[in-house]
Order: structure tokens, then sequence, then C-alpha cells
């Protein structure tokens, strides 16, 4: 659900948040 986060770090683990 971190939209910002992910956009940020689009290489880090956060991404299985918007997967």
């Amino acid at each position: 659900m971190r939209d910002g986060g992910l956009r940020r770090l689009p290489r880090e683990p956060h991404n299985s948040d918007l997967s």
C-alpha cells in the first residue's frame, strides 16, 4: 500500500506491496 515507498525504491522488497 506504500505507493510512495515503492516509487522511491523500486528495487527494494517493498515492491511486493504493489505486486
